[in-house]
């Protein structure tokens, strides 16, 4: 839990509080763990061998991905799609990475994005064409509530 308090969390900044304040040497850049969709059971983990890229670098897919979207420390990404898929973890990671701004929805709800963008000022995003769907056919009056423009 970051800036406050929640029962049955640990606050981060409690967590840190006894750890050495000097850089980690030869730190490396972390990973992301995708899963399997579970076609037998549950979803299991699939490990892929480590990159060891330091972490002062960055991977080469996204070296092209970030200037090519223009992520950086102004960026205000939503993700309206759930972070076990490899896009919007993988954007998210690379928008904390630059310095920006995730904003993360805990499940999709048409009505809701339109009120996090205007509200979050939110300049990227991720949809999946069922969601557009879904927010083209909300009533008229909800669509143009929100201003989706001034981002």
């Amino acid at each position: 839990m970051v800036d406050g308090v929640e029962d049955g969390w640990q606050s981060f900044e409690n967590a840190i509080m006894d750890l050495p304040k000097t850089p980690i040497p030869d730190e490396e850049m972390g990973q992301d763990m995708l899963y399997s969709s579970g076609t037998t059971g549950k979803p299991k983990g699939i490990r892929v061998p480590l990159k060891h890229i330091p972490i002062d670098q960055s991977d080469a897919l996204m070296s092209v991905i970030a200037p090519l979207y223009d992520i950086n420390e102004n960026t205000k990404y939503l993700s309206p799609a759930p972070l076990y898929h490899a896009a919007p973890l993988r954007f998210t990671m690379r928008v904390n990475y630059l310095g920006g701004t995730n904003i993360i929805m805990e499940n999709f709800d048409a009505e809701m994005s339109l009120s996090f963008i205007e509200k979050y000022k939110i300049n990227m995003s991720q949809w999946v064409p069922t969601m557009f769907v879904r927010m083209c056919k909300l009533p008229e009056s909800i669509r143009t509530k929100y201003d989706l423009f001034n981002s």
